[in-house]
Order: C-alpha cells, then sequence, then structure tokens
C-alpha cells in the first residue's frame, strides 16, 4: 500500500474529520476524528542498488462512542484492501468534557523518495 491508497481509504469515512500529524490529536474538537502520522522509516533494498522506503504510520480515531459505527466501517475498507490490523482501543475520561476512546493501530506504507 502506498501513502496515497492509504489516505483514500481514509477520506472513504463519513462525517469524519481527518487529519495528518500527531499534534491534530488535541487539535479539532470535533468527533469522530481520524489523525495519523509517521513515526519508523525504514530502507528496504532491491535489485541492484535501488531501495524503497517503508513508513510505518500510526492510525488514531477518536470519539465519544465505543466501536463507533465509522471505525468498523474503516476496518471493513482495510481488510478489503488486504489489511488486517490489530486495533488496541482504550477510554480516557475528559476533566472539563466528556471522555473519548482512542483506537489506534499501524500501517507501513511505502513512500519513495524519502
Amino acid at each position: 500500500m502506498t501513502k496515497k491508497e492509504l489516505s483514500k481509504i481514509l477520506h472513504q469515512l463519513n462525517g469524519v474529520s481527518i487529519a495528518e500529524g500527531e499534534e491534530f490529536l488535541e487539535k479539532s474538537g470535533t468527533y469522530p476524528k481520524v489523525v495519523y502520522w509517521d513515526y519508523v522509516w525504514t530502507d528496504t533494498m532491491a535489485s541492484g542498488d535501488g531501495y524503497q522506503t517503508v513508513v510505518t504510520y500510526q492510525i488514531s480515531f477518536l470519539s465519544r462512542i465505543p466501536r463507533d459505527p465509522e471505525l468498523l466501517h474503516l476496518k471493513k475498507l482495510l481488510n478489503n484492501a488486504g489489511i488486517h490490523p490489530v486495533i488496541y482501543t482504550e477510554y480516557t475520561p475528559g476533566q472539563n468534557h466528556a471522555g473519548e476512546y482512542h483506537s489506534y493501530f499501524s500501517i507501513e506504507v511505502v513512500e519513495d523518495g524519502i
């Protein structure tokens, strides 16, 4: 999968704010939302002197309800693309607002030119 393909899948979600960059976890007050960012770059050598970069992204899905229908939709979209991530979920109580459910997983994508 490429980053462009990942973005295309994420943008198929209905009514979900989507942003790249960890700082958006706290910035956007809308729910549900998806935030994703890269955290591992690995060069993979191909034949000859060429290589490609495999980048691992964390995908975070934040919602006010557990098992949000759009999280389940995202899982189905990924499964249909042959991707079966392990999805972790945690609940974080809010101090001055309602709490949130944070579901997250990682996906490896191929990025050329890094």
